[in-house]
C-alpha cells in the first residue's frame, strides 16, 4: 500500500503489492484460491499488481512535481513560469578544448573528450594535429 511517511513518500515494490493482492484474494474467496502465476487469477493479480504499480509511481511523480527542488520538464516550466523565467530552447553546447598530442596525430569523429568540471564533448569532424600550441 501507498502511503505518505514522515520521511516522505513510501513506494512499494511489485513483490509487496502482488503480495497484497493474493492475501485480499485469500481473505475474500477462501485459502482454496489459486494465486500462483500458473493460474489464470493468478496471471490476472499480476496484471493487477503491475498496474497498481504504476499508479503508485504516477503518484508519486505528481506529488514530487509540486515541489520546486524535485520537479522535472513540463513541472518544472510551470514553477520558473510563475516567478516569470521561461526556459530557453534547447541549443547545441560547442567548447574549444586543447587537446596535447604530437603534430599529424589524427583525431576520427566521434573521438570524444571532457572538460575539468567532466562534461563530455565529441569532435564533429575527422581533424589532426596540426600544431604545437
Amino acid at each position: 500500500m501507498m502511503e505518505l511517511t514522515k520521511d516522505g513518500f513510501d513506494q512499494p515494490e511489485l513483490d509487496d503489492i502482488r503480495e497484497d493482492i493474493n492475501n485480499n484474494a485469500i481473505s475474500k474467496f477462501g485459502a482454496g484460491i489459486a494465486t500462483g502465476d500458473e493460474t489464470r487469477a493468478g496471471q490476472l493479480f499480476a496484471i493487477m499488481a503491475e498496474n497498481k504499480l504504476e499508479m503508485t509511481q504516477l503518484a508519486h511523480a505528481v506529488l514530487l512535481s509540486i515541489f520546486l527542488d524535485s520537479s522535472t520538464d513540463e513541472t518544472l516550466d510551470f514553477h520558473g513560469n510563475d516567478e516569470g523565467i521561461i526556459r530557453q530552447p534547447e541549443l547545441p553546447a560547442t567548447v574549444y578544448l586543447q587537446i596535447d598530442g604530437d603534430v599529424g596525430t589524427e583525431i576520427p569523429e566521434g573521438t570524444e573528450y571532457s572538460t575539468d568540471d567532466g562534461q563530455i564533448f565529441s569532435v564533429l569532424d575527422d581533424t589532426k594535429i596540426v600544431e604545437v600550441a
